[in-house]
């Protein structure tokens, strides 16, 4: 039986998820690894499908969100777009990167030398986000020198508004 044939008999994608696992475990390794092999390429082609989608939205968006962030006064976060009766929730988030190494130096003991240090520990010092916020300002003057903050991941959420508002 050639794969052309194996797959006209096995189930299509929607309804194998509607099949119960106990059916889907009498399925031969060979039938099993045609679906196997489908879903991955079906996976795939989702994942650059919302690719190309998200990159269309940042190409239809961005910059109105950008000015927007601009004028709310603000870099990161959610802001809202009109376009007709829908509106654009526009988010870039911020994501934190902490200098491992500047963090240590504020905390170094002092029991070892830099050298043994650097030879027999592995660690990565990084400081939460919500801690970073409640700091005493002292304190936050000594963090941002191991601060950086880098807009994350665009994300686009259209909806219709109610009403035309």
């Amino acid at each position: 039986m050639t794969v052309a044939d194996m797959k006209r008999n096995l189930p299509t994608l929607s309804d194998l998820s509607e099949i119960e696992p106990s059916e889907i475990a009498k399925f031969s390794a060979e039938e099993l690894y045609v679906l196997q092999t489908i879903l991955a390429a079906e996976q795939e082609r989702v994942k650059k499908a919302a690719a190309r989608l998200l990159a269309g939205l940042e190409q239809k968006f961005g910059e109105a969100a950008k000015r927007s962030r601009l004028m709310e006064g603000k870099e990161h976060g959610v802001t809202h777009l009109t376009d007709g009766v829908f509106d654009v929730a526009a988010d870039l988030p911020k994501r934190i990167e902490w200098d491992s190494d500047a963090l240590g130096e504020l905390i170094v003991s002092g029991k070892l030398t830099a050298e043994q240090a650097d030879h027999f520990i592995r660690y990565k010092y990084d400081v939460l986000e919500s801690r970073y916020n409640g700091a005493e300002p002292k304190v936050k003057v000594l963090l941002d020198k191991a601060r950086t903050v880098k807009p994350g991941s665009a994300k686009y959420t259209i909806s219709r508004r109610e009403n035309g508002k």
